[in-house]
Protein backbone atom coordinates (compact mmCIF):
# COMPACT_ATOMS: atom_id res chain seq x y z
CA UNK A 1 0.00 0.00 0.00
CA UNK A 2 2.49 2.53 0.77
CA UNK A 3 6.26 3.21 -1.18
CA UNK A 4 8.73 3.96 1.50
CA UNK A 5 10.46 7.63 1.01
CA UNK A 6 13.84 7.62 0.21
CA UNK A 7 15.12 9.11 3.14
CA UNK A 8 14.54 10.18 6.27
CA UNK A 9 15.40 14.42 7.76
CA UNK A 10 18.84 15.14 8.63
CA UNK A 11 16.63 15.94 12.02
CA UNK A 12 16.41 11.64 12.23
CA UNK A 13 20.19 11.54 12.45
CA UNK A 14 20.90 13.84 14.91
CA UNK A 15 18.34 12.45 17.62
CA UNK A 16 18.85 8.33 16.87
CA UNK A 17 22.24 8.25 18.27
CA UNK A 18 20.34 9.78 21.79
CA UNK A 19 17.76 7.13 21.36
CA UNK A 20 20.15 4.17 21.18
CA UNK A 21 19.41 3.15 24.91
CA UNK A 22 15.79 3.59 24.28
CA UNK A 23 15.46 1.42 21.20
CA UNK A 24 17.25 -1.42 22.70
CA UNK A 25 14.59 -1.81 25.18
CA UNK A 26 11.98 -1.14 22.69
CA UNK A 27 12.93 -3.20 20.20
CA UNK A 28 13.18 -5.74 23.38
CA UNK A 29 9.70 -5.11 24.68
CA UNK A 30 8.34 -5.77 20.76
CA UNK A 31 8.25 -8.78 21.73
CA UNK A 32 5.96 -9.18 24.59
CA UNK A 33 3.17 -6.98 23.69
CA UNK A 34 -0.17 -8.98 23.29
CA UNK A 35 -2.79 -6.91 21.54
CA UNK A 36 -4.32 -8.93 19.63
CA UNK A 37 -4.29 -7.61 16.04
CA UNK A 38 -7.44 -9.49 14.67
CA UNK A 39 -9.60 -7.73 17.06
CA UNK A 40 -8.62 -3.96 16.57
CA UNK A 41 -9.83 -1.74 14.19
CA UNK A 42 -7.30 0.42 13.18
CA UNK A 43 -4.80 -0.37 10.51
CA UNK A 44 -2.59 1.58 8.37
CA UNK A 45 0.70 4.07 8.30
CA UNK A 46 1.16 7.54 9.33
CA UNK A 47 4.74 9.36 8.58
CA UNK A 48 7.24 12.17 10.35
CA UNK A 49 9.95 13.44 8.42
CA UNK A 50 11.50 12.92 11.71
CA UNK A 51 11.36 9.28 12.61
CA UNK A 52 9.60 7.88 9.32
CA UNK A 53 7.17 5.49 9.30
CA UNK A 54 4.44 4.36 12.53
CA UNK A 55 2.81 1.38 11.85
CA UNK A 56 -0.70 0.94 13.38
CA UNK A 57 -1.11 -2.64 12.86
CA UNK A 58 1.28 -5.99 12.87
CA UNK A 59 -0.69 -6.47 9.47
CA UNK A 60 1.05 -4.57 8.23
CA UNK A 61 4.37 -6.10 8.34
CA UNK A 62 3.14 -9.42 8.57
CA UNK A 63 4.62 -10.34 12.14
CA UNK A 64 1.80 -10.73 13.80
CA UNK A 65 2.75 -14.36 14.24
CA UNK A 66 5.82 -13.00 16.69
CA UNK A 67 4.58 -9.42 17.77
CA UNK A 68 1.06 -8.83 18.00
CA UNK A 69 0.11 -5.44 17.89
CA UNK A 70 -2.06 -2.79 16.98
CA UNK A 71 -4.94 -0.21 17.99
CA UNK A 72 -8.45 -0.14 18.66
CA UNK A 73 -11.51 2.17 18.86
CA UNK A 74 -14.23 1.28 21.40
CA UNK A 75 -17.62 1.34 21.02
CA UNK A 76 -17.41 4.97 22.80
CA UNK A 77 -14.72 6.26 20.91
CA UNK A 78 -11.89 5.47 23.34
CA UNK A 79 -8.55 4.62 21.94
CA UNK A 80 -6.24 1.64 23.36
CA UNK A 81 -3.36 -0.63 21.91
CA UNK A 82 0.09 -0.10 20.57
CA UNK A 83 1.81 1.29 17.37
CA UNK A 84 5.15 0.85 16.26
CA UNK A 85 7.73 3.06 14.74
CA UNK A 86 11.09 1.24 13.78
CA UNK A 87 13.19 4.12 15.08
CA UNK A 88 11.49 5.31 18.46
CA UNK A 89 9.84 1.70 19.47
CA UNK A 90 6.59 1.80 20.95
CA UNK A 91 4.12 4.48 21.18
CA UNK A 92 0.90 3.67 23.39
CA UNK A 93 -3.13 4.70 23.34
CA UNK A 94 -3.24 3.24 26.56
CA UNK A 95 -4.70 5.36 29.46
CA UNK A 96 -2.64 3.91 32.02
CA UNK A 97 0.48 5.24 29.68
CA UNK A 98 -1.25 8.56 29.55
CA UNK A 99 -1.42 9.91 32.63
CA UNK A 100 0.54 13.37 33.42
CA UNK A 101 0.01 14.46 29.62
CA UNK A 102 1.09 18.15 29.36
CA UNK A 103 -2.68 18.60 29.08
CA UNK A 104 -6.14 17.11 30.24
CA UNK A 105 -7.85 15.63 29.31
CA UNK A 106 -4.90 12.93 28.70
CA UNK A 107 -7.24 9.86 27.12
CA UNK A 108 -7.39 9.48 23.83
CA UNK A 109 -10.42 9.17 21.97
CA UNK A 110 -12.45 9.81 19.41
CA UNK A 111 -15.83 11.77 19.18
CA UNK A 112 -18.96 9.92 18.17
CA UNK A 113 -20.40 12.93 17.21
CA UNK A 114 -17.58 15.10 15.25
CA UNK A 115 -15.39 12.00 13.62
CA UNK A 116 -12.56 13.72 15.46
CA UNK A 117 -9.51 12.39 17.58
CA UNK A 118 -8.37 14.13 20.57
CA UNK A 119 -5.96 13.69 23.47
CA UNK A 120 -2.76 12.01 23.38
CA UNK A 121 -0.44 9.36 22.88
CA UNK A 122 2.55 8.76 23.78
CA UNK A 123 6.57 7.15 22.87
CA UNK A 124 7.21 4.80 25.45
CA UNK A 125 10.96 5.07 25.10
CA UNK A 126 10.85 8.83 25.78
CA UNK A 127 13.46 10.05 28.55
CA UNK A 128 14.55 12.67 30.34
CA UNK A 129 14.21 16.12 28.18
CA UNK A 130 12.56 13.91 25.57
CA UNK A 131 9.19 13.45 26.93
CA UNK A 132 7.23 11.37 24.25
CA UNK A 133 3.77 13.19 24.03
CA UNK A 134 2.10 13.07 20.74
CA UNK A 135 -1.13 15.45 20.55
CA UNK A 136 -3.79 14.81 18.88
CA UNK A 137 -5.20 17.64 18.36
CA UNK A 138 -4.24 21.75 18.29
CA UNK A 139 -5.55 24.76 18.02
CA UNK A 140 -4.85 24.77 14.28
CA UNK A 141 -4.34 20.96 13.71
CA UNK A 142 -6.10 17.81 14.58
CA UNK A 143 -6.69 14.21 13.58
CA UNK A 144 -10.09 13.25 12.15
CA UNK A 145 -11.94 10.61 10.99
CA UNK A 146 -12.52 11.11 7.07
CA UNK A 147 -15.29 11.49 5.39
CA UNK A 148 -14.27 9.61 2.28
CA UNK A 149 -16.59 6.63 0.91
CA UNK A 150 -15.80 3.46 2.80
CA UNK A 151 -13.31 0.57 0.75
CA UNK A 152 -14.50 -2.72 2.25
CA UNK A 153 -15.47 -1.85 5.33
CA UNK A 154 -12.40 0.81 6.00
CA UNK A 155 -12.23 4.81 6.34
CA UNK A 156 -9.06 6.42 6.24
CA UNK A 157 -7.90 8.82 8.67
CA UNK A 158 -7.06 12.35 8.28
CA UNK A 159 -4.93 15.53 9.23
CA UNK A 160 -1.73 15.90 11.86
CA UNK A 161 -0.17 15.04 14.99
CA UNK A 162 2.46 17.15 16.70
CA UNK A 163 4.97 15.22 18.45
CA UNK A 164 7.47 17.73 19.84
CA UNK A 165 10.93 17.69 18.67
CA UNK A 166 11.91 14.62 18.17
CA UNK A 167 8.87 13.16 17.02
CA UNK A 168 7.72 16.22 14.84
CA UNK A 169 4.07 16.54 12.12
CA UNK A 170 2.94 13.43 12.15
CA UNK A 171 1.02 12.83 9.18
CA UNK A 172 -2.03 10.48 9.32
CA UNK A 173 -3.02 10.78 5.25
CA UNK A 174 -1.21 11.03 2.50
CA UNK A 175 -3.38 13.63 0.86
CA UNK A 176 -2.39 16.05 3.70
CA UNK A 177 0.96 16.23 1.80
CA UNK A 178 -0.54 15.78 -2.05
CA UNK A 179 2.38 13.02 -2.58
CA UNK A 180 -0.46 9.83 -2.98
CA UNK A 181 0.72 9.39 -6.40
CA UNK A 182 4.59 8.62 -5.09
CA UNK A 183 3.56 7.22 -1.49
CA UNK A 184 0.33 6.23 -1.31
CA UNK A 185 -0.23 5.58 2.81
CA UNK A 186 -2.49 6.32 5.23
CA UNK A 187 -3.93 5.26 8.87
CA UNK A 188 -7.71 3.65 8.51
CA UNK A 189 -10.52 2.06 10.68
CA UNK A 190 -13.08 -0.15 10.23
CA UNK A 191 -14.58 1.85 13.16
CA UNK A 192 -17.86 2.93 12.42
CA UNK A 193 -19.84 6.09 13.66
CA UNK A 194 -23.22 5.38 14.82
CA UNK A 195 -25.99 7.24 13.25
CA UNK A 196 -28.04 9.56 14.64
CA UNK A 197 -32.02 10.22 14.16
CA UNK A 198 -33.51 13.28 13.42
CA UNK A 199 -36.42 15.51 13.53
CA UNK A 200 -39.69 12.98 14.60
CA UNK A 201 -42.44 14.03 13.03
CA UNK A 202 -46.57 12.91 12.98
CA UNK A 203 -49.53 12.78 11.33
CA UNK A 204 -52.71 11.29 11.32
CA UNK A 205 -55.43 9.82 8.81
CA UNK A 206 -58.32 9.15 11.49
CA UNK A 207 -61.04 8.82 8.24
CA UNK A 208 -59.36 6.26 6.25
CA UNK A 209 -60.23 2.86 6.84
CA UNK A 210 -58.53 1.25 9.29
CA UNK A 211 -57.29 4.86 10.75
CA UNK A 212 -54.03 5.11 11.32
CA UNK A 213 -50.99 7.56 12.58
CA UNK A 214 -47.79 7.47 10.35
CA UNK A 215 -44.60 8.40 12.22
CA UNK A 216 -41.38 9.96 10.24
CA UNK A 217 -38.22 10.62 11.22
CA UNK A 218 -35.01 11.76 9.27
CA UNK A 219 -31.74 9.69 8.86
CA UNK A 220 -28.13 11.30 9.91
CA UNK A 221 -24.95 10.06 9.53
CA UNK A 222 -21.70 11.83 10.07
CA UNK A 223 -19.91 8.61 7.80
CA UNK A 224 -19.86 9.93 4.01
CA UNK A 225 -22.06 7.41 1.81
CA UNK A 226 -23.68 5.34 4.55
CA UNK A 227 -27.60 5.37 4.80
CA UNK A 228 -30.29 3.75 6.63
CA UNK A 229 -30.32 -0.49 6.43
CA UNK A 230 -32.98 -0.74 9.42
CA UNK A 231 -35.14 0.95 11.95
CA UNK A 232 -37.12 0.51 15.35
CA UNK A 233 -40.17 2.08 16.66
CA UNK A 234 -41.64 2.25 20.16
CA UNK A 235 -44.82 3.92 21.61
CA UNK A 236 -45.78 3.57 25.07
CA UNK A 237 -48.04 5.36 27.60
CA UNK A 238 -44.88 5.27 29.84
CA UNK A 239 -42.61 8.26 29.93
CA UNK A 240 -39.58 5.51 30.60
CA UNK A 241 -41.49 3.21 28.09
CA UNK A 242 -42.03 0.62 30.43
CA UNK A 243 -44.82 -1.19 28.81
CA UNK A 244 -44.91 -1.04 24.79
CA UNK A 245 -47.96 -0.47 23.60
CA UNK A 246 -46.29 -0.65 19.97
CA UNK A 247 -42.90 -2.18 19.15
CA UNK A 248 -41.86 -2.91 15.10
CA UNK A 249 -38.49 -4.72 16.43
CA UNK A 250 -35.81 -3.88 14.25
CA UNK A 251 -36.95 -3.76 10.88
CA UNK A 252 -34.76 -4.04 8.03
CA UNK A 253 -35.80 -1.25 5.93
CA UNK A 254 -34.62 2.26 4.22
CA UNK A 255 -38.19 3.64 4.57
CA UNK A 256 -37.73 6.73 7.17
CA UNK A 257 -41.78 6.43 8.16
CA UNK A 258 -44.02 3.60 9.23
CA UNK A 259 -48.33 3.34 10.01
CA UNK A 260 -49.75 2.13 13.50
CA UNK A 261 -53.62 1.66 12.87
CA UNK A 262 -56.02 2.82 15.53
CA UNK A 263 -58.32 0.12 16.94
CA UNK A 264 -61.70 -0.29 19.05
CA UNK A 265 -59.42 -2.86 21.51
CA UNK A 266 -55.85 -2.33 20.84
CA UNK A 267 -53.55 -5.33 20.78
CA UNK A 268 -49.76 -5.28 22.58
CA UNK A 269 -47.20 -5.84 20.15
CA UNK A 270 -46.58 -9.76 19.89
CA UNK A 271 -43.11 -10.39 17.48
CA UNK A 272 -42.47 -11.07 15.26
CA UNK A 273 -45.17 -9.85 13.05
CA UNK A 274 -47.54 -7.93 15.08
CA UNK A 275 -46.12 -4.40 16.20
CA UNK A 276 -49.07 -3.49 17.50
CA UNK A 277 -52.03 -1.10 17.47
CA UNK A 278 -52.91 2.05 19.05
CA UNK A 279 -56.18 2.94 21.64
CA UNK A 280 -58.54 5.57 21.28
CA UNK A 281 -58.30 8.65 24.21
CA UNK A 282 -55.07 7.79 25.18
CA UNK A 283 -51.82 9.83 25.61
CA UNK A 284 -48.48 7.93 24.21
CA UNK A 285 -45.03 8.70 23.83
CA UNK A 286 -42.63 7.14 20.99
CA UNK A 287 -38.99 7.06 20.33
CA UNK A 288 -37.09 5.45 17.37
CA UNK A 289 -33.82 4.37 16.36
CA UNK A 290 -32.02 3.55 13.52
CA UNK A 291 -29.00 1.39 11.88
CA UNK A 292 -26.57 2.55 9.60
CA UNK A 293 -25.28 0.34 5.91
CA UNK A 294 -23.67 -1.97 8.04
CA UNK A 295 -26.23 -2.62 10.72
CA UNK A 296 -23.49 -2.62 13.53
CA UNK A 297 -24.38 -0.55 15.47
CA UNK A 298 -27.97 1.95 15.70
CA UNK A 299 -28.20 5.07 17.14
CA UNK A 300 -29.29 6.07 20.53
CA UNK A 301 -32.77 6.22 20.84
CA UNK A 302 -34.50 9.88 20.40
CA UNK A 303 -37.69 10.42 21.77
CA UNK A 304 -40.13 12.49 20.68
CA UNK A 305 -40.04 16.34 22.27
CA UNK A 306 -44.36 16.56 22.78
CA UNK A 307 -46.55 13.48 23.44
CA UNK A 308 -49.23 12.70 21.52
CA UNK A 309 -53.21 11.62 22.31
CA UNK A 310 -55.21 9.90 20.14
CA UNK A 311 -58.86 10.92 19.76
CA UNK A 312 -61.94 10.46 21.98
CA UNK A 313 -63.27 8.12 19.26
CA UNK A 314 -63.66 6.77 15.70
CA UNK A 315 -64.41 9.77 13.35
CA UNK A 316 -67.79 10.51 11.18
CA UNK A 317 -68.21 8.13 8.28
CA UNK A 318 -70.18 10.19 5.51
CA UNK A 319 -72.08 7.93 3.42
CA UNK A 320 -74.99 9.00 1.04
CA UNK A 321 -77.50 7.94 -1.91
CA UNK A 322 -79.93 9.85 -3.93
CA UNK A 323 -83.63 9.30 -5.68
CA UNK A 324 -84.15 8.88 -8.07
CA UNK A 325 -80.67 6.72 -9.45
CA UNK A 326 -80.99 8.39 -12.78
CA UNK A 327 -80.44 12.45 -12.32
CA UNK A 328 -81.82 14.05 -15.25
CA UNK A 329 -81.62 17.83 -16.24
CA UNK A 330 -83.59 20.80 -13.71
CA UNK A 331 -85.64 18.13 -12.12
CA UNK A 332 -84.68 17.69 -7.70
CA UNK A 333 -82.98 14.83 -6.61
CA UNK A 334 -83.38 13.68 -2.86
CA UNK A 335 -79.53 13.33 -1.42
CA UNK A 336 -80.03 11.13 1.74
CA UNK A 337 -77.15 10.82 4.27
CA UNK A 338 -79.66 9.97 7.08
CA UNK A 339 -82.37 7.89 7.95
CA UNK A 340 -85.73 10.23 8.09
CA UNK A 341 -89.01 10.09 6.66
CA UNK A 342 -88.02 11.09 3.17
CA UNK A 343 -84.92 9.28 3.23
CA UNK A 344 -86.01 5.90 4.65
CA UNK A 345 -83.58 3.27 3.13
CA UNK A 346 -81.27 1.51 5.79
CA UNK A 347 -78.25 1.61 4.31
CA UNK A 348 -75.51 3.57 2.26
CA UNK A 349 -75.68 5.75 5.36
CA UNK A 350 -73.64 7.83 7.65
CA UNK A 351 -72.12 6.51 10.87
CA UNK A 352 -71.01 8.34 13.45
CA UNK A 353 -69.85 7.31 16.87
CA UNK A 354 -70.34 7.70 20.68
CA UNK A 355 -67.02 8.09 23.16
CA UNK A 356 -67.37 3.86 23.36
CA UNK A 357 -66.72 3.25 20.43
CA UNK A 358 -70.45 2.49 19.36
CA UNK A 359 -72.23 3.38 16.31
CA UNK A 360 -75.04 5.65 16.45
CA UNK A 361 -76.80 8.22 14.25
CA UNK A 362 -75.21 11.22 12.84
CA UNK A 363 -78.09 13.34 13.15
CA UNK A 364 -77.15 16.61 15.34
CA UNK A 365 -73.82 17.02 13.56
CA UNK A 366 -72.28 19.34 11.42
CA UNK A 367 -72.96 18.63 7.87
CA UNK A 368 -71.31 20.67 5.08
CA UNK A 369 -72.10 19.06 0.73
CA UNK A 370 -70.23 20.69 -1.60
CA UNK A 371 -72.05 20.37 -4.83
CA UNK A 372 -71.44 21.49 -8.68
CA UNK A 373 -71.51 25.61 -9.43
CA UNK A 374 -74.87 24.58 -11.50
CA UNK A 375 -76.56 22.95 -8.54
CA UNK A 376 -79.96 24.51 -6.86
CA UNK A 377 -81.26 23.94 -3.63
CA UNK A 378 -84.75 23.55 -3.00
CA UNK A 379 -86.67 25.72 -0.65
CA UNK A 380 -85.82 24.42 2.87
CA UNK A 381 -82.05 23.32 1.65
CA UNK A 382 -79.37 24.18 2.04
CA UNK A 383 -75.23 22.82 2.00
CA UNK A 384 -75.38 22.25 5.84
CA UNK A 385 -78.76 19.76 5.09
CA UNK A 386 -78.29 16.55 6.00
CA UNK A 387 -80.74 15.24 3.32
CA UNK A 388 -81.47 18.03 0.70
CA UNK A 389 -83.05 18.35 -2.30
CA UNK A 390 -81.11 19.49 -5.22
CA UNK A 391 -81.42 20.28 -8.99
CA UNK A 392 -78.49 21.07 -11.89
CA UNK A 393 -79.13 22.91 -14.63
CA UNK A 394 -76.31 21.71 -17.36
CA UNK A 395 -75.70 18.33 -18.07
CA UNK A 396 -72.77 16.06 -18.05
CA UNK A 397 -70.49 14.56 -14.98
CA UNK A 398 -71.13 15.71 -11.84
CA UNK A 399 -68.86 15.35 -8.62
CA UNK A 400 -70.55 15.70 -5.42
CA UNK A 401 -69.10 15.74 -1.72
CA UNK A 402 -70.20 15.43 1.72
CA UNK A 403 -68.04 16.71 5.28
CA UNK A 404 -69.59 15.49 8.70
CA UNK A 405 -67.70 17.48 11.75
CA UNK A 406 -68.61 15.79 15.07
CA UNK A 407 -67.28 15.99 18.58
CA UNK A 408 -63.49 14.92 17.27
CA UNK A 409 -62.98 15.60 13.44
CA UNK A 410 -63.84 16.33 10.34
CA UNK A 411 -64.25 13.58 7.81
CA UNK A 412 -65.63 13.57 3.55
CA UNK A 413 -67.04 11.29 1.15
CA UNK A 414 -67.01 12.20 -2.52
CA UNK A 415 -68.89 10.29 -5.30
CA UNK A 416 -69.78 11.10 -9.11
CA UNK A 417 -72.48 11.18 -11.22
CA UNK A 418 -73.63 12.12 -14.91
CA UNK A 419 -76.52 14.38 -15.17
CA UNK A 420 -78.75 13.38 -18.52
CA UNK A 421 -81.72 14.96 -20.86
CA UNK A 422 -85.29 14.01 -19.37
CA UNK A 423 -87.34 11.60 -21.57
CA UNK A 424 -88.87 13.03 -24.03
CA UNK A 425 -93.02 14.12 -23.00
CA UNK A 426 -95.53 11.89 -25.10
CA UNK A 427 -98.87 10.77 -25.45
CA UNK A 428 -100.31 7.62 -26.79
CA UNK A 429 -102.31 8.06 -29.74
CA UNK A 430 -104.69 6.19 -32.62
CA UNK A 431 -102.61 5.32 -35.61
CA UNK A 432 -106.15 5.49 -37.97
CA UNK A 433 -106.77 9.60 -36.84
Amino acid sequence: MKNKKSKIKISLLFFIPLLFPFLFLSFFFKQKITNSATTDNVAGWAWSENIGWISFNCTNENVCGSSNYGVNIADNGILSGYAWSEHIGWISFNQRDLSGCPQSPCQAWLSTTTGQLNGWAKALAASGGWDGWIHLRGSNYGVYLSTSTPVGGWRQLSGWAWGGDVIGWISFNCNNENVCNNSNYFVKTSFDLPPQVTNLSYSKDCCFVPPYYSFSWQFQDPDLGDTQSAYQLQVSTSSIFSTLQVDTGKVTSTANSVSITLAKNPSLPSPPNNPGSLGYNTTYYWRVKVWDTYGNKPSDWLVASTTFTTPLHIYPTPNFYWLPETITQDEFIQFCSIQDATCTQATQLSVCYDSNNNQISCRGKSFYWTMPSDAIYATGSSPTTPNPRVKFQNLGPKTISLSITDDVGTCTTTKSSKVFLPLPKWKEKNPQQ
